[in-house]
């Protein structure tokens, strides 16, 4: 038999391509013949949220990074109008999406950017490149197999995808008074502007921005993008970080998807958020400032790197002993209160002065490094 290696898969190719044209088409017609109100605005905006975050905090961070656990009631509401996106379903959506961090920046990555922007952004889902019948491709998506949810959305696709992304849609359109509107504003424009917005992760955010924690790959964190793409935009902090159900882990990174899986959490629908500790995180940042550094030239540069050294280790004690006493805190806590319930108090109560003391120690050391490293940088610019 004759592989379908590197040929044209026409149906993502076609699909790709004539929906802008289909949606210019339509918006042409509607504007001329049709009454527009703002209800087609509501409209546009429940379907691409609805499946945007269903593609960044259900396929992206539930199931391709296993980030935390959701009730199947959230994870219906995520196959369903994730399939409403046209984003493929779960199965092979997150299948290339682990495959991409595996060998990412390499050949084996599904969209490699270093072949360019726009084989990244979109022309890798032009092409049959066979990724998928090779030797070996299933071990990366075993678990979601093993998931009936994944199996069945991935079985019925297809019907799934042209229910909720045209029908139900233009259905409610109907009821608002143009059949055509819903298709129009809930259907196509909303498919090809989140199809984009999501493709800009895989493309600009390979290209554009800061690299705060790694510079091993081309992943790059902008808060740009991350205002487009519902808080995806902190992609080197995720690529480093891939199973923390943040992707801007400081409070105020705009990171609406973030904000969604802690309500959800709240109201009982998700669990087990998996958060990498804020030592770890912290390493990362600084070896980058001083990987920087080093890449200077000054005749004093042994002593800068040596004090910067001195403090950093410094910081990390106190981040170790911090965490130490947290994770006790945190088991006594989870424990039943039994016969010794009045020494566990006793406990509690001194882990949390303990604490707070390891608390302002880790913050002052990290300000006495962060002091350092500034002037340094000052010095050198």
């Amino acid at each position: 038999m004759e592989s379908s290696k590197n040929r044209i898969d026409w149906v993502p190719t076609l699909f790709l391509t004539l929906s802008p044209l289909v949606s210019v088409g339509l918006l042409i017609y509607f504007f001329k013949f049709e009454q527009f109100h703002f209800g087609y605005v509501l409209l546009f905006l429940f379907f691409y949220v609805s499946t945007l975050v269903s593609i960044t905090a259900g396929y992206h961070r539930l199931f391709s990074h296993r980030a935390y656990e959701a009730h199947w009631a959230l994870r219906l509401f995520f196959a369903l109008f994730g399939a409403g996106a046209f984003q493929q379903s779960i199965l092979k959506w997150s299948g290339d999406h682990r495959i991409h961090h595996r060998f990412v920046d390499t050949d084996k990555d599904p969209y490699n950017i270093n072949r360019g922007f726009w084989y990244a952004h979109m022309l890798w889902m032009f092409v049959d490149d066979g990724r998928r019948d090779e030797p070996g491709y299933d071990r990366y998506s075993m678990d979601l197999k093993r998931d009936p949810m994944v199996v069945w959305q991935d079985k019925y696709y297809v019907p799934l995808a042209i229910f909720m992304g045209f029908l139900l849609p233009g259905i409610i359109g109907f009821f608002m008074g143009s059949f055509l509107g819903g298709l129009l504003f809930g259907g196509f424009l909303r498919i090809v502007i989140g199809h984009h917005v999501t493709f800009f992760i895989n493309s600009l955010c390979h290209m554009w921005g800061r690299q705060t924690y790694t510079d091993t790959n081309t992943a790059k964190d902008s808060f740009l993008m991350a205002i487009f793409t519902f808080g995806e935009g902190y992609h080197n902090f995720h690529h480093y970080f891939h199973n923390d159900y943040r992707n801007g882990v400081k409070w105020y990174n705009y990171d609406p998807t973030k904000w969604a899986i802690r309500v959800a959490q709240g109201l009982g629908l998700a669990n087990k958020l998996h958060r990498v500790s804020k030592v770890e995180i912290e390493k990362a940042r600084m070896a980058m400032v001083e990987k920087r550094i080093q890449m200077a030239s000054h005749p004093k540069m042994e002593n800068f790197l040596e004090r910067l050294q001195v403090l950093r280790e410094k910081w990390e004690e106190c981040g170790v002993a911090f965490e130490k006493k947290k994770a006790e805190y945190l088991e006594l806590r989870r424990q039943k209160v039994e016969r010794r319930c009045q020494e566990r108090e006793e406990r509690m109560r001194t882990l949390k002065k303990e604490l707070r003391l390891a608390r302002r120690e880790m913050r002052r050391a990290l300000s006495q490094w962060k002091a350092e490293s500034l002037g340094v940088r000052q010095l050198l610019a």
